[in-house]
């Protein structure tokens, strides 16, 4: 690895420590119902920590989606590797 390279990899170790932190924080989502006009099925992430939400749209027959800022950092490592 170059020196130029090493801001890079930090900035992304930030970010997916970040984002398992959010996601500790936060724990097994709950499904939920949204849009109620329409009952989409979805999932609530809370965080116990300072309530902040994340809403995610996925069938309840389906496993829990990852916590949306995993989803990111995970997306943020697969942009830098292409």
């Amino acid at each position: 690895m170059t020196n130029e390279q090493q801001p890079c990899i930090d900035s992304l170790i930030d970010i997916v420590t970040y984002a398992m932190r959010i996601a500790a924080e936060c724990g097994e989502p709950t499904q939920v119902l949204l849009y109620d006009d329409e009952g989409i099925e979805g999932w609530r992430f809370l965080s116990e920590d300072d309530g902040s939400e994340w809403y995610e749209i996925s069938p309840h027959d389906e496993p829990a989606p990852l916590h949306p800022e995993l989803t990111g950092a995970i997306d943020a490592i697969r942009k830098h590797f292409n």
